[in-house]
């Protein structure tokens, strides 16, 4: 396990979880707004600027999906579990990173990849209840993946320095946000 007790205990009060806990129906309003400031995050979270932008987009997306409810919901699913990259993964390996060695060598297109599905679980742990999983595993799957969104856009960094990378990535959230399967067949 990659985390420890205190970091996830740190994520109910964080304020660059709040725009994905308020994502969230099935948390209270206090657990959904709850800052401490006291709060330290993870190292392996940063920045928490690009992670507040993927709460927002995951607000974003779901607003968008009440709205057409006859679109697809998920980019990623497939006809069989095995198909669907995006499912959240509640055991003990929800947090495990991504081997920086394969990120150096994927190509961009394949990063930006991984990147949208990372999101798109993240969207997902979002409708799951943390009571039905426990509350320790859903926020370890959600700083897992909040973890691997960090490593992507740390090699995007690399690749093209911060500036590029951050508008890069706002660019796919922004695709996201209103992506339907009609429009993209």
């Amino acid at each position: 396990m990659f985390f420890t007790a205190p970091e996830l205990a740190a994520f109910w009060s964080a304020a660059w979880s709040v725009p994905f806990r308020r994502a969230c129906r099935w948390l209270a309003p206090d657990a959904q707004t709850n800052i401490s400031l006291d709060t330290r995050p993870p190292k392996q979270i940063a920045p928490r600027c690009v992670q507040r932008w993927v709460g927002q987009a995951i607000q974003a997306r779901l607003a968008w999906m009440r709205a057409h409810p006859e679109a697809a919901a998920y980019r990623y699913s497939g006809p069989y579990d095995e198909c669907d990259p995006s499912i959240p993964r509640w055991t003990d390996r929800a947090d495990v990173p991504y081997d920086r060695r394969i990120l150096r060598i994927s190509p961009e297109g394949h990063l930006l990849w991984r990147w949208n599905v990372e999101v798109e679980r993240l969207l997902r742990i979002s409708e799951a209840p943390p009571a039905l999983v426990g509350a320790d595993d859903w926020a370890r799957a959600a700083l897992g993946v909040s973890q691997r969104l960090s490593q992507l856009y740390a090699e995007l960094k690399r690749r093209h320095r911060a500036m590029r990378a951050r508008a890069i990535l706002r660019d796919e959230l922004r695709a996201y946000i209103e992506w339907d399967y009609r429009a993209a067949a």
